[in-house]
């Protein structure tokens, strides 16, 4: 049952009014108090739910990649109700499918079925190879773990492409056979282009039939037009190092010739660009590693007992970029390994365009203190404008990672556009803390 990290969601203080009997739920005022101090009264439901629709996304990833091995033939799933804290192993234990009350935490019934089915249906695409280009092919490898009663023999499985309810393609895979307690894979598909001018979320959907019996599963994938800008309003120079950069972007320039009236792209925010910052300049800010003088912390799924929850805004900063309000698995390559930049000590005014709350404490810890993180951020610097991400846009400037250059493109033609106007300002002290010595 410790197969994969056991990780929570978020504590959700709504359901504080219904302990009326001998629990005091004391775990959970402390959160509501953090809450509130954080003038995030309004907006935390919505990230405890995102956490929750986080959690179905690991499971579902857990679960198919205990299947896949074939040497696994049962797994006991920890845990099915969420746990009150007070216990020997420290604060609460949001792992469940259902919340203290028995109630399902943001999951249809259909996901559960689907994912425990005793024939499930899977693809060879793992967790970081969801995304693809609109003018490309993607080949899916199929498998099938077979628990069920019987031997498959010459099975079929349809599949089909979805992008918001619409059918973009479909097919078969005949003479599907695998033996029973077997897992193997029963052969691939071929999906795309997709041919849209948009970048969009898709949904491939496989069932199996077998004999009178039908088992389906379903997977989200992220499609990417090569719409590129061709240039941005105002002048861009960068000192990354990229050798597709001037390709893609030939009117950037190199980053030794900064102006005040110029975009400056870069990926460590030293005295200089500081400086530009102050007198009117305007920085777009791919932190790496040496931004914080250590590795990221951050992974998609969180660690064992930890919990987060990402919100991303409806903002021109994301125009075009496909999401649900939230970092699903188009995110993933982006945030595994990212830095989550603490915006407890910054203006409480400062919503994050993507951003995330999040547990800081180890997971045996008697308290799980909560945090606020920015992992796309905007603020005003003296007379100049920052743009800021600690995702992990430079290491996958790639043409493998669509994902990558596509973000990298939004945030560039908004921080070179006439919308990129942020309202909330840093004062010095922020400031310094940003800047690599």
């Amino acid at each position: 049952h410790e197969f994969g990290s056991y990780y929570c969601s978020l504590p959700d203080i709504s359901l504080i009014s219904k302990f009326t009997g001998v629990i005091d739920p004391t775990w959970l005022d402390q959160k509501k108090r953090w809450v509130e101090d954080s003038q995030l009264a309004t907006a935390y439901s919505q990230y405890v739910q995102n956490s929750q629709r986080l959690q179905m996304i690991g499971r579902k990833y857990q679960i198919e990649r205990a299947r896949r091995n074939s040497d696994v033939t049962g797994y006991h799933y920890w845990l099915i109700l969420d746990y009150p804290g007070g216990t020997g192993e420290g604060d609460s234990w949001e792992e469940g499918w259902f919340d203290y009350f028995w109630r399902p935490k943001n999951i249809e019934p259909r996901e559960g079925q689907e994912v425990n089915s005793a024939v499930l249906l899977m693809i060879g695409a793992g967790v970081g190879d969801r995304t693809m280009w609109n003018d490309a092919r993607k080949s899916v490898d199929v498998l099938v773990s077979n628990y069920g009663d019987d031997a498959i023999r010459d099975g079929s499985i349809a599949w089909r492409l979805e992008s918001a309810g619409r059918l973009l393609a479909s097919g078969s895979l005949t003479e599907v056979n695998a033996g029973l307690g077997e897992v193997r894979r029963v052969g691939a598909l071929t999906i795309g282009p997709v041919g849209s001018a948009q970048a969009q979320k898709l949904t491939l959907v496989l069932t199996l039939q077998s004999g009178a019996r039908t088992y389906t599963n379903r997977w989200n994938l992220w499609s990417f037009p090569r719409d590129l800008a061709r240039s941005v309003a105002t002048p861009v120079t960068t000192n990354l190092r990229w050798a597709g950069l001037p390709r893609l972007y030939p009117f950037i320039g190199d980053g030794g010739s900064r102006r005040p009236d110029s975009l400056s792209v870069t990926s460590a925010l030293d005295r200089e660009a500081a400086d530009l910052l102050k007198h009117g300049g305007t920085v777009l800010l791919l932190a790496d590693r040496a931004q914080f003088e250590r590795s990221g912390d951050a992974s998609f799924f969180p660690a064992s007992g930890g919990a987060l929850g990402t919100v991303v805004a409806q903002h021109p900063a994301l125009n075009g970029f496909p999401h649900d309000g939230m970092f699903d698995l188009q995110f993933y390559n982006l945030l595994e390994g990212a830095w989550s930049f603490s915006i407890d000590q910054w203006p409480k005014e400062v919503v994050p365009i993507a951003g995330g709350i999040r547990t800081t404490s180890s997971f045996l810890s008697k308290t799980k203190n909560l945090s606020k993180v920015g992992y796309i951020v905007e603020a005003k610097v003296g007379q100049g404008k920052l743009l800021m991400t600690t995702l992990r846009i430079r290491e996958h400037l790639d043409e493998a990672f669509p994902e990558a250059i596509y973000l990298f493109d939004r945030l560039l033609r908004y921080a070179g556009s006439t919308e990129f106007r942020p309202a909330t300002a840093l004062d010095d002290r922020q400031l310094e803390r940003l800047i690599v010595q």
